[in-house]
């Protein structure tokens, strides 16, 4: 038993590397055939440092969108402890088994309800995603995309939480009892809080799709931000969803590269640019988050 086990996590992990070699090798062909377009269309200018500034608001934000979570539930945790544990557990996505992000906040709030902290998971993550396909659904409302049933489906399909939040405690039920543990459940999460939470992080996502836009003017993306902004929101949500591949690495890449519509070696290197900015915000906010924890 062990030894298929261990068989299949190995095949899990081959297949994993596949798929973000193939994606990798997708977006360096875009940008080797189009490199005398990104060569020529780069310049580096002060809105290209206000898109890098931009790209920090999720990474140094949306932390406190987990911390309302908590509290509307009934946890006591200060929002330096819940910050703590966000931002802690954000950068264990990379590590291979998509669970670490998740697993981490369990530790680091260990005195809590695990009802609790697992529904305020749920909540954060079903209100983000929304949040994402609402702001990819606001893009095609300017510029029509392929991708925009995609968008709408997502939109559609967030108001069933919207509209009847119990609905997360009942679908929490089946992992417990696939687990056989028995949780007691916190109260359901208002609806009017659920709301809030969901416009929080879509300002949140047209925030970076703006800092997206003006990164990519180094570029030259001529796209507007709504349409980039949409673009990436789509292929977070891909990456997100890929339960293969830690962090959605070189599936959100490959997939932005590929909906971005604009110059497709542009659109590749600023997914890569988009990422790296990105990945060193999170590791800034893990730093804040250290200084301003709890002792």
């Amino acid at each position: 038993m062990a030894s298929k086990s261990r068989l299949g996590s190995l095949l899990k992990n081959a297949l994993a590397g596949i798929i973000v070699l193939l994606a990798f090798y997708y977006i360096f062909k875009q940008i080797l055939g189009n490199w005398e377009a990104v060569r020529a269309s780069f310049r580096f200018t002060p809105s290209s440092l206000c898109g890098a500034l931009l790209l920090g608001v999720q990474p140094l934000l949306a932390p406190f969108g987990w911390w309302l979570a908590l509290t509307k539930l009934g946890s006591a945790a200060g929002w330096r402890r819940a910050y703590w544990a966000w931002s802690a557990s954000n950068l264990g996505k990379y590590a291979p088994g998509k669970v670490w992000n998740v697993l981490g906040r369990f530790y680091f709030l260990s005195d809590e309800s695990k009802a609790l902290v697992a529904e305020s998971i749920a909540i954060e993550v079903l209100a983000n995603l929304w949040a994402a396909s609402l702001a990819a659904a606001t893009s095609t409302l300017i510029k029509s995309s392929p991708w925009a049933p995609v968008a709408w489906i997502g939109s559609a399909g967030g108001l069933i939480f919207a509209l009847w939040p119990r609905s997360i405690q009942l679908a929490l039920r089946i992992p417990a009892k696939l687990l056989k543990k028995r949780f007691k459940a916190p109260e359901a999460f208002p609806r009017l809080a659920l709301l809030g939470l969901s416009a929080y992080y879509y300002a949140l996502w047209l925030l970076l799709g703006l800092g997206i836009w003006l990164l990519g003017t180094s570029f030259g993306a001529g796209a507007d931000p709504l349409a980039l902004g949409g673009s990436y929101a789509l292929a977070w949500m891909g990456g997100y969803l890929f339960l293969l591949v830690p962090g959605g690495f070189g599936v959100r890449e490959g997939l932005f590269t590929a909906m971005a519509g604009v110059n497709p070696g542009v659109a590749g290197v600023l997914a890569v640019a988009v990422r790296l900015g990105i990945t060193l915000w999170e590791v800034l906010a893990f730093g804040i988050a250290f200084l301003l924890r709890e002792r």
